[in-house]
């Protein structure tokens, strides 16, 4: 598992420092199968290496701290719940996930659904790391055969208890990274009724993530391969 975890945490970050005018991770243009930028500067690629599609959501820019600061949780805008769930998720997240999610699901379904590739592991930094959230779930619930694996970095909490609750039994194998005290993983607070999904695995100074209890924006900039 912790060789795919590298791998995602390098997609991330090389979509990251992407051209701002070109929605393509670094080094990685003959693997990129897909790639989409909305309206709302939401960016997202589709990445095949060894047989693995690995979906990868692009972290904040300046224009998406509006859907970042949008906490108000909302239902599920599509058929995906029955008739009064509880389950509720971040305003601004769902709306900038919604802003990708139709061409990105044509072209699962159209160009690898189809053909029988089922190994998917979906990721991302801070936004993309909520982005990447949705999107597991989203997969989930279309195609339960499919076995989807989703590892964030950075990212900040996408629902609330029952969204975790039906989270983690839909997508078990979330794996949720952590740097040291990285502030953007401590919002929105839990006291908004928000709540972490997947399984915590920490890296840098553990003591700090322990002690201190304010965030840092350093810690979120600096997560690396382990």
């Amino acid at each position: 598992m912790s060789y795919f975890i590298n791998r995602v945490i390098q997609f991330s970050l090389g979509l990251n420092q992407s051209d701002t005018k070109r929605c393509r991770g670094l080094k990685l243009y003959e693997d990129i199968l897909f790639a989409f930028e909305s309206e709302r500067d939401i960016c997202v690629n589709v990445i095949q290496k060894g047989g693995i599609r690995y979906i990868i959501f692009r972290g904040s820019r300046l224009g998406n701290w509006y859907d970042n600061l949008r906490v108000k949780q909302h239902k599920i805008p599509y058929h995906l719940m029955k008739k009064g769930s509880r389950i509720r998720v971040h305003t601004g997240f769902i709306d900038a996930y919604k802003s990708v999610r139709l061409p990105l699901m044509k072209f699962l379904i159209d160009e690898i659904l189809m053909y029988g590739n089922k190994d998917i592991i979906v990721g991302g930094h801070s936004l993309g790391g909520a982005l990447a959230t949705l999107c597991a779930l989203d997969l989930q619930y279309k195609n339960p055969d499919i076995d989807i694996e989703c590892v964030t970095l950075g990212s900040p909490r996408v629902g609330n208890w029952w969204f975790y609750k039906s989270y983690n039994k839909r997508v078990p194998k979330t794996v949720r990274i952590v740097h040291g005290n990285d502030i953007v993983t401590r919002l929105p607070p839990a006291w908004l009724f928000y709540k972490h999904v997947g399984k915590r695995l920490h890296q840098g100074n553990k003591w700090k993530f322990w002690l201190l209890p304010w965030g840092s924006i350093r810690d979120h900039l600096a997560y690396e391969v382990f």
